[in-house]
C-alpha cells in the first residue's frame, strides 16, 4: 500500500528506495518523479529504465545518450524506444 511504499522510499538502499518510488509513481503519486529523474541523471541503470515509462523523462534518457558510460548510453537508448 502507499503508507508502506513511502516509508520504504526512504530506505538508505538504492535498490529498494527506487523500486518503492517507481512503485509510488505507477499508483498515480507523481511527485516523486524527480527523485527518480535525479537518481537516472546519476546514473543508476534501474531509474533510466523506468524512466521509458515516463514521458516526463525523455529529456533526461536524451541527455544520458551523451554518457561515456556505455552501459548509460545503451540504457537510456533501449527506454527511448518505449516511447
Amino acid at each position: 500500500s502507499i503508507p508502506l511504499l513511502r516509508t520504504i522510499a526512504e530506505a538508505k538502499q538504492d535498490s529498494l528506495r527506487l523500486a518503492a518510488l517507481a512503485s509510488l509513481y505507477q499508483l498515480g503519486c507523481k511527485e516523486v518523479l524527480p527523485q527518480l529523474i535525479n537518481a537516472a541523471s546519476c546514473g543508476d541503470l534501474f531509474a533510466i529504465l523506468f524512466l521509458g515509462e515516463a514521458k516526463e523523462g525523455i529529456e533526461t534518457l536524451a541527455s544520458l545518450l551523451a554518457s561515456t558510460d556505455q552501459n548509460i548510453r545503451l540504457n537510456a537508448a533501449l527506454s527511448l524506444l518505449l516511447h
